[in-house]
Formats: C-alpha cells, structure tokens, sequence
C-alpha cells in the first residue's frame, strides 16, 4: 500500500526499469507508448486510502463499476517516465469479487503507435517472449509476464479513450 504519492514512483521503478529493459529487447522505442501502470488493492478499505491519496493532487478522478468491483482512473499530476512516454494515468482496482487480488503494482499498459496491433504481438513473440491472449468481457489484451511476475499488457486503444467512447456518451 502507498503511503504517500511519491510512494508511486518509489514503488514502481523496478518495474519501470524492467519494463524499459523489455521495450529495449524488442526495439518498441518510437512504435508503442505507455498508456497507465495499474495498481491493485487487496480489500475495499485499501482501495478507498488510495483513492482517496491520489485525489487532491490528481488532474482528475474517474471512477466506474467493472466487471463488479470499482476502477479507478486517476489523472497524475506528475507523470512515470518511461522508455515509450510518460505514464500520466493510474488505474486502481478494488478487490475482486472472488477476493485473490494483493496489493501491487500489476501491470503497464501500451498501445502501438506506428505498427499495427498484430504486427505488435508478433514482433514480441518474436523477441522470445510469450505473448497470451487475455479475453475479458470489457476488455481484450494480449499480456506478456516479465521476469518478476510484472505483466505488460498490449491495448488496441488508450484507456481514457476507451472510457470516453463507452461510458461518457
């Protein structure tokens, strides 16, 4: 749990670094850019301490209901760097229904910028790393598991686009 907003950056830099490393490996520098790095939180409590960090120093707080638990988009004042562009968005989940999520920082997520989604996944499953279709009813990725259990997540479309076009009509 952050205890603190700068606790963000503190807890996801070996993250970051691991994630920088991969964009390396596969050459996404200039042909993907980072979307949101995604925080879970292990009960309805944590999830509310956390929001409630965030909102007063964030460009803004959006809040939906998906798949049964609350997500939460949140605008960062100061954004993550990272090797594809800077993380200006959270999303923090509250726990799942069935109660297994932990509290970390979860995922990255990117978007293809020059090349084509599937020329994305391929290029990746090329570097040698498995890349595994992740089918949700609200979302669909293709996820890669980094060495630390850090997952990347490939999105056809930035999260705060997806919000705009689905739920603020």
């Amino acid at each position: 749990m952050l205890n603190n907003v700068a606790d963000l950056e503190i807890v996801s830099k070996d993250k970051i670094e691991e994630f920088n490393a991969f964009c390396a490996h596969c050459e996404l520098v200039g042909k993907v850019r980072a979307d949101h790095i995604g925080l879970k939180a292990s009960s309805a409590d944590v999830y509310e301490k956390q929001r409630r960090l965030f909102e007063f120093g964030a460009r803004f707080v959006y809040q939906s209901i998906i798949s049964k638990r609350r997500i939460s988009v949140i605008g960062l004042a100061s954004g993550l760097p990272t090797a594809v562009g800077t993380l200006n968005f959270l999303e923090l989940s509250d726990q799942k229904p069935e109660g297994t999520q932990k509290d970390s920082i979860d995922h990255l997520e990117i978007i293809p910028v020059t090349i084509s989604y599937e020329d994305l996944v391929s290029v990746i499953g090329k570097s040698g790393y498995m890349v595994k279709e992740t089918v949700k009813p609200h979302h669909t990725t293709y996820d890669v598991i980094l060495a630390s259990g850090f997952i990347v997540k490939l999105s056809r479309e930035m999260l705060i686009d997806k919000i705009k076009k689905e739920e603020l009509v």
